[in-house]
This record gives C-alpha cells, sequence and structure tokens, in this order.
C-alpha cells in the first residue's frame, strides 16, 4: 500500500514580519536603556528571545503539521505531538484573531 502525507508548513511571510517587528523593539530598547535601564533590558530580551526564535523557525523550516495515512503530527521547535484519526473527531479550520487555526476534538 502507497504511504500519502500531506506537510502544511508555517507562511514565511508572517515569520518575517514577526522578526522584523522584533528586532525594530529590541533596537527600541537599546534606545531605552540610557532612560529606563530595567524596562529598556527587559524589552530588549524579550523580543530579541523572539527574534531568536522567529530567525530559527524561518531558517530551519522546523515547524510543520503533517497529515498521514495513520493520523498527522504537529510539530513546533520545541516538541512533536502525534495523533492517530481514531482517537480525533470534528477536525476543522477556524478562524480566531485574524488567523486560521486547526481545531479538533480528541476522543478517548
Amino acid at each position: 500500500m502507497k504511504k500519502h502525507e500531506k506537510i502544511f508548513r508555517r507562511n514565511k511571510l508572517k515569520d518575517l514580519a514577526i522578526l522584523i517587528i522584533s528586532l525594530f523593539f529590541v533596537f527600541a530598547g537599546f534606545s531605552v536603556l540610557e532612560k529606563s535601564s530595567l524596562m529598556g533590558w527587559m524589552g530588549t530580551l524579550f523580543f530579541g528571545f523572539l527574534a531568536v526564535i522567529f530567525f530559527i523557525q524561518l531558517i530551519a523550516n522546523i515547524a510543520y503539521l503533517k497529515l498521514h495515512d495513520q493520523g498527522f503530527s504537529e510539530k513546533t521547535i520545541l516538541k512533536t505531538k502525534s495523533f492517530k484519526w481514531r482517537h480525533v473527531s470534528n477536525f476543522e479550520i477556524r478562524s480566531f484573531r485574524l488567523n486560521k487555526r486547526i481545531y479538533f476534538d480528541h476522543v478517548d
């Protein structure tokens, strides 16, 4: 039997936009350091961490949703989750805060 699978990857343009916005806030944090060192460092560290995460996702292309004969797997930068089709019901795409998300009900 031939194995069928389909892989859906993250939108690279959205990741690039978030990376650019994060870098902007990193530079803004640096500019605030003289006036408020705590707020400057907090902003720089938070948005710097965010920029690193989105840079890794953009370059490595490691986040995806893979549909296959036995079920589906969701891979993110830190973990992978797999589900069998028999454990899932009501698999659908919905909009949430202007983003499309995949929702499903887990069946025991």
